[in-house]
């Protein structure tokens, strides 16, 4: 990031005079993030990788930004989001829209690892974090069949035919997938009669988007996935990754717990229903579709990110059968 880059979005977001160059932070998995220290203090400066396929990319932060400006005023633990400082909005651009940013005040702490197992005693504290943020009541208009997003099996194909084109090695592998994927999103669409009212909440957080101050308290980084979810499929898909979804099979001492502490927080016992395991699905597939189109050389910041791309896509040809037929035991472990 050049020099009068840094100035401009210090005057963009009123950032003060800036001390030096920003230091690049590592290990973001979609953006790219600098630490920025100014005469007024040090900043969490992130470069979006945006998404040109996506035509409501800016609205998707302008209604996450609502979310995350009310959870900081709320209390709940978390970078202080900075707003440009002429509109008020989220994103900044600059040399017209060919570079868009957001910035956060800087906060020290340890970030957590999703390879990590942590103590149930960790997992209630993010419960009670997630109830907190439910109870901020921020509804949406968006309808279920727009938050749980189906793009279909000609878009699967489309992308497995890319593949091919292209001699890709890891084409067939993927091929192989669109099975598993048509019975996951065939699972996604029976979600979307369920009339249940959408919120607001951050829908990503995982261990990776925590961070433990030196405190000792647990601080919610990355509101940029925040968006609609019906709040049991956010406990539900919340419940189990702490569980370990994503490794093996969810711990059943875990998930439960964390659905309990939940309750007691929100005051509320929903009873989860057969299509509650929505979210998890969704989230997956979307990551799986972003890192098929990044392995394809679409939104890759450098040839490591292609071949991260790759990795998840292979990760993925033993991962997605195994989400498809583990729905039914996963949702039995939340303990109803």
């Amino acid at each position: 990031m050049d020099d009068a880059t840094v100035r401009a979005i210090c005057e963009l977001f009123d950032l003060g005079a800036p001390r030096g160059a920003p230091e690049p932070v590592a290990g973001g998995l979609t953006n790219r993030l600098w630490r920025l220290e100014t005469n007024r203090g040090a900043f969490a400066v992130k470069e979006m990788n945006r998404d040109p396929a996506r035509a409501d990319y800016v609205a998707w932060f302008d209604r996450a930004f609502i979310l995350e400006q009310a959870a900081f005023r709320g209390g709940i633990a978390m970078p202080r989001p900075v707003p440009v400082t002429a509109s008020g909005r989220c994103l900044g651009e600059l040399l017209d829209g060919q570079i868009t940013v957001r910035v956060h005040w800087w906060v020290e702490g340890a970030r957590l690892e999703n390879s990590a197992v942590y103590a149930t005693e960790v997992a209630a504290r993010v419960a009670v974090i997630l109830a907190n943020i439910h109870s901020l009541g921020i509804a949406t208009p968006v309808t279920i069949d727009q938050a749980l997003r189906i793009v279909g099996e000609e878009h699967w194909r489309a992308l497995a035919d890319r593949a091919e084109s292209i001699a890709a090695d890891w084409a067939q592998e993927f091929r192989r997938l669109l099975p598993a994927l048509a019975e996951l999103e065939g699972y996604l669409a029976l979600a979307h009669n369920d009339a249940t009212p959408l919120l607001l909440s951050h829908r990503d957080a995982d261990k990776k988007n925590f961070m433990r101050s030196p405190s000792g308290t647990l601080i919610l980084v990355d509101w940029d996935a925040a968006g609609p979810v019906n709040p049991r499929h956010d406990v539900a898909n919340e419940a189990l990754v702490w569980a370990g979804v994503h490794l093996s099979d969810p711990d059943a001492t875990l998930a439960p717990a964390f659905v309990d502490a939940y309750r007691r927080a929100a005051g509320t016992n929903d009873r989860f229903q057969w299509t509650d395991l929505a979210e998890l699905v969704s989230l997956r597939l979307g990551w799986l579709d972003f890192n098929v189109r990044r392995a394809l050389g679409e939104r890759a910041r450098d040839g490591s990110d292609q071949q991260q791309g790759i990795n998840v896509v292979r990760r993925n040809v033993e991962q997605l059968p195994r989400f498809a037929r583990s729905l039914d035991a996963w949702l039995s472990v939340l303990a109803d």
